[in-house]
């Protein structure tokens, strides 16, 4: 599929960030697209730092090849020079397939002790270029000026698994939840956007 089409098919099936944020996933595309730079980045956000949180987990577990297809989407659409994956310490032993595959991909993964502010995505980039995650004032935004000052494009592990099933002409407009806590029956489970 030509580059300007994918943009052009998250747009329309309306993708939303899965970071909590909501904010348009295509919108953010653009910009990153369109600022200038001799560079451009991308980074999954796998951080995953909330208590009793494990989607994310569960996709890299369970659909590593999606996740890969959509960061490597993600860097060709943009011509970024690198793609990047900060993943939660914690995963590293449960996750080796996906590992293997980003590292074929040749995709770097980082890591770093932090706690849930680690996670933040100005955090991440400070984390990326060696630094300590702490946030960074915003504006600038990543998509202007992100690591090392040059726009990155910030999505998490979900958001790139949705991008491969948009791309494939699979996507269904559902959401993964963690449901842990009170409840009958623990684990990650995909509803309608409808619901």
């Amino acid at each position: 599929m030509e580059k300007e089409k994918i943009i052009k098919k998250i747009k329309n099936e309306n993708l939303l960030g899965r970071s909590g944020s909501m904010f348009p996933v295509a919108s953010k595309w653009k910009a990153v697209k369109g600022n200038p730079g001799e560079k451009k980045f991308v980074v999954c956000n796998a951080s995953e730092g909330e208590l009793e949180t494990f989607k994310d987990l569960f996709l890299l577990e369970n659909f590593a090849e999606e996740v890969v297809k959509g960061i490597k989407t993600a860097g060709s659409v943009l011509q970024a020079e690198k793609e990047y994956i900060y993943l939660n310490a914690g995963y590293f032993e449960k996750v080796k397939y996906f590992l293997k595959r980003a590292k074929e991909e040749k995709i770097d993964v980082f890591s770093k002790k932090g706690g849930y502010i680690a996670g933040e995505e100005t955090s991440i980039m400070e984390a990326i270029e060696g630094k300590d995650p702490e946030p960074r004032p915003k504006p600038p935004f990543p998509s202007e000026k992100g690591l090392w000052g040059y726009p990155t494009l910030v999505n998490n592990v979900e958001t790139f698994y949705c991008v491969t099933k948009i791309v494939e002409g699979k996507y269904k407009r559902e959401r993964f939840y963690s449901l842990s806590g009170d409840v009958s029956q623990k684990g990650v489970f995909c509803f309608s956007e409808n619901i």
